[in-house]
């Protein structure tokens, strides 16, 4: 029985061996096929030896990978497996102090009463546990849920709310301390350093803590960030701001460490986790953008297999670069940028294209867009590569993704509207002719700002906001608009002096004596009656001698030059002046405009105009601080033409009305470069015949200047509309407004800065903002 069983087992083995052989044997036409397949790869690896003069292109020992130099053809960067990493999102450890922060908030209520009853005195021991709960809530505030989030920092605030002592509060404060820039303790200490970050924003913003606990963060900002911007103008406040800031401080400082330490991965994953608590959506976006320029710039070798090319492919990763993203067109100007920028390598940006053509989030990215690396011979083919890779860049999908809008510092659009808001109020009570013409520059500064920020010129619009701000808070124009201290008679009857004067006839001495006593006569008055200013400017150009025409001279320059019967009779006078230097001299210091020489053919006639402008000033005190008002709004209609048409120049005697109509000349031209089926507010014909209607209307210069910026404003519709059609219910809306507040309004003045209002509105519209952290990174 036993030999038979051994004979049945042998032949059943003898079996499976056979059976397997046969199933796993390649049949004939498999054979022939790898055959094939292992002759062209031979083939095809000798044509590239012969190419590359003996390069196998194959990858070392250390994992190095060689870029392709063949002619006209890159191939992109391959490595053994795809450069990405996934790290411990949530260590074990915050997860176990998560459920201790329940307690914590007993702590803060305690510490409160406690510094409610003794301000100036802190123990040790609460000290102690004040640290720790900050500690607890560094440790686990991205995992808590939005709720308790706001509910920790809050029981924080509450006991820092209590520290009106200045050593308590720098105490308390210092638990925030933080050094974005020192090496890196765990990856926990990514999430530390932006809650203290955080932490101090917030104690230095809120402004219902005591003034010592926000002086103590507001120094210690300054010592880290180098400013002590808090931001009262990001939307999710000043908390995010400040963790914001932290986490892009600590970039450089996490890429030292990535390929040294073990765990850099891992504090990358906390990094990235933090991200996404704080930021969202274009933001996000932005900072992941930023840390991959931060990589190619940090001048490590890219082409070698390890943690720094993992690190950049998860962040390639991370990123939407297709039409539904958030901001297309940022990173269609951030890839140009990498690729003009001599601190980062060819080596790098290969590596980075190539990792770009191989993302899914990338589908439109084709292998032609891969830049070629250092040892490309033409330096034209990366050049035609980059032009070819941004033509076929996808544009934006969506009514704001970003589209046509334009992207602007959040901060400088919260100014506009806060300071737009401001002038509207301050038009309410704006009676006088002056008091209109500073609104008129006003509302104008108000436009060139608009436009510089539509422009992307943020710094120039942020000087701008800066003046406009002046000017709302303090009355300060900006230029010299200082009124006229006008000369007023007073002292003796008119006639008295000019009888005296008379009375000692050839007497020259004596002559020259009643001259100088009219300096004593100006501490009682600073002009002379008819009758004296009459004899006193005789002698200004027929004196008897040279020195009694000095002395006059030099009399009223010193002592009567605002006085308008003076100014009047030196006016009816000038006609038996000689025309020479010394008078166009005097004439010059008398009226402080810049007199010809006296060989000049037009001499004369500017001494001429200069006297009655002086004159008339002094008659009308208002009228010269208006001129000098309205060369202002000149100059900044002026300078908002240049920003949007910089080729257009404004002729030399053009006043603020003719500069409002070649500024809507180069809108009418802007809108013709719009393709509108289904115009809005009219076809631009349609708005030709407004604006010539309105300009037939008008008479008086302040009329002109309303026609002129009306017809800006259609023209300004037309092309918001037509770049951003979600917004026309918008456009509508607010040109409905402004017909009504024009047809309101009792004066030309305030219906042209109606209208200067109503151009901040429209260019408003064609902006989105970009949020941005308080403390200088971007939200």
């Amino acid at each position: 029985l036993l030999r038979m069983l051994a004979v049945f087992i042998l032949i059943a083995g003898a079996m499976g061996f056979l059976l397997v052989w046969v199933l796993d044997s390649p049949s004939r036409d498999a054979r022939s096929l790898e055959a094939r397949r292992e002759a062209a790869v031979a083939k095809v690896t000798q044509d590239m030896q012969d190419e590359q003069g003996g390069a196998t292109g194959s990858v070392d020992s250390a994992h190095t990978i060689v870029p392709s130099t063949r002619t006209g053809v890159i191939l992109p960067a391959k490595y053994d497996r795809p450069p990405n990493f996934r790290g411990n999102r949530i260590p074990d450890s915050s997860m176990v102090l998560l459920e201790t922060t329940e307690p914590s908030f007993d702590l803060f209520a305690e510490l409160a009463r406690q510094l409610e009853l003794r301000p100036e005195r802190l123990a040790e021991s609460r000290y102690s546990a004040w640290v720790e709960a900050v500690a607890t809530g560094a440790r686990t505030w991205p995992i808590m849920n939005a709720v308790g989030r706001e509910r920790y920092r809050e029981g924080l605030a509450s006991v820092l709310r209590e520290a009106s002592s200045k050593s308590t509060a720098e105490r308390l404060v210092k638990a925030f301390e933080v050094d974005p820039t020192a090496p890196i303790d765990g990856p926990i200490d990514v999430w530390v350093r932006a809650f203290h970050g955080g932490m101090l924003a917030e104690a230095a913003a809120r402004m219902d803590l005591p003034d010592e606990v926000r002086s103590a963060a507001r120094s210690q900002l300054e010592a880290v960030f180098g400013t002590a911007s808090i931001g009262q103008n990001i939307r999710r406040g000043p908390f995010f701001a400040g963790a914001g800031r932290t986490l892009d401080e600590l970039v450089p400082v996490l890429i030292d460490e990535t390929g040294l330490a073990e765990d850099a991965l891992d504090a990358w994953e906390l990094w990235l986790s933090a991200q996404a608590v704080i930021r969202s959506n274009a933001a996000l976006q932005l900072a992941h953008v930023r840390a991959v320029e931060e990589v190619l710039r940090s001048g490590r070798n890219l082409t070698t297999e390890g943690d720094l090319v993992n690190l950049l492919g998860r962040l390639v990763e991370e990123i939407d670069w297709g039409p539904n993203g958030d901001d297309p067109l940022t990173l269609r100007e951030y890839f140009a940028a990498w690729h003009g920028d001599p601190e980062i390598s060819p080596n790098a940006t290969w590596v980075f294209t190539s990792l770009l053509n191989d993302s899914p989030r990338a589908s439109w990215f084709r292998s032609e867009f891969v830049t070629p690396a250092e040892d490309e011979p033409d330096p034209g083919v990366g050049r035609r590569i980059v032009s070819a890779a941004l033509a076929a860049w996808p544009e934006p999908i969506g009514p704001v993704a970003q589209g046509n809008q334009v992207l602007v510092n959040a901060g400088l659009l919260t100014d506009l509207e806060q300071r737009l808001a401001e002038a509207r109020e301050q038009l309410k009570n704006a009676t006088t002719e002056p008091e209109q013409m500073a609104l008129l520059l006003l509302g104008a500064r108000l436009s060139e700002a608009a436009a510089l920020l539509v422009a992307e010129r943020e710094e120039e619009a942020a000087a701008v906001l800066e003046l406009i701000a002046n000017q709302l808070a303090s009355g300060e124009l900006g230029i010299d608009d200082s009124p006229i201290l006008v000369g007023r008679t007073g002292g003796p009857s008119d006639g008295e002096w000019a009888a005296q004067f008379e009375a000692v006839k050839r007497d020259q001495q004596q002559r020259i004596t009643q001259l100088q006593s009219l300096r004593s006569r100006s501490a009682l008055s600073s002009d002379l009656g008819p009758r004296d200013a009459a004899v006193f400017a005789e002698q200004l150009w027929r004196a008897a001698t040279s020195r009694e025409r000095s002395v006059a001279r030099a009399v009223l320059l010193e002592n009567y030059l605002n006085g308008p019967n003076l100014a009047m009779e030196i006016l009816n006078t000038m006609d038996r002046a000689s025309v020479n230097d010394d008078t166009l001299e005097f004439v010059e210091a008398y009226t402080g405009e810049l007199m010809p020489t006296a060989k000049a053919s037009d001499a004369e006639e500017r001494m001429r105009i200069a006297l009655a402008r002086k004159a008339l000033g002094l008659l009308d005190p208002d009228r010269v601080r208006i001129e000098r008002i309205a060369k202002a709004v000149l100059v900044t209609i002026g300078n908002r033409l240049r920003t949007q048409a910089p080729e257009t120049t404004l002729p030399t005697t053009a006043g603020p009305a003719e500069a409002a109509r070649v500024t809507a000349d180069a809108m009418r031209e802007n809108a013709e470069l719009r393709l509108f089926a289904n115009p809005y507010p009219g076809t631009l014909e349609q708005l030709d015949r407004s604006r010539s209607g309105r300009t037939w209307l008008a008479r008086t210069a302040p009329q002109q200047l309303v026609a002129e910026l009306s017809a800006e404003i259609d023209f300004l519709a037309y092309v918001v509309a037509a770049d951003v059609p979600s917004k026309i219910g918008e456009v509508a809306k607010l040109l409905d407004e402004t017909r009504i507040e024009r047809a309101r309004a009792s004066t030309a003045l305030r219906q042209a800065i109606v209208n200067e209002f109503c151009i901040v509105g429209l260019e408003r519209l064609r902006m989105a903002p970009r949020e941005r952290d308080p403390l200088g990174g971007v939200m």
